[in-house]
């Protein structure tokens, strides 16, 4: 899997450990403002391995299906849902 979004690692500012005030993360879909999320909680995961979506590596959905991504992470697994249109 892909992600074209910018690295939140490879920024130009410079991050303290210690942070230096909130950050503001959204995420925005062209022309549809009923789904702007802004500074709402987010989790960021450096370098997750996905999980297959199916033994044969590929999925079909209809459209409006959730599409579910399974991140490991050290020993657990977390799920990450996202919505397919």
């Amino acid at each position: 899997m892909v992600c074209l979004a910018p690295s939140v690692a490879d920024s130009e500012l410079a991050f303290s450990e210690a942070g230096t005030g909130p950050d503001e993360i959204g995420f925005y879909m062209d022309n549809v403002n009923a789904l702007v999320v802004v500074n709402e909680t987010f989790s960021y995961y450096p370098d997750p391995v996905f999980e297959p979506l199916s033994p044969s590596g590929i999925l079909e959905l209809k459209p409006t299906s959730p599409l579910i991504l399974k991140v490991r992470e050290a020993q657990s697994v977390r799920l990450i849902a996202c919505l397919c249109i």
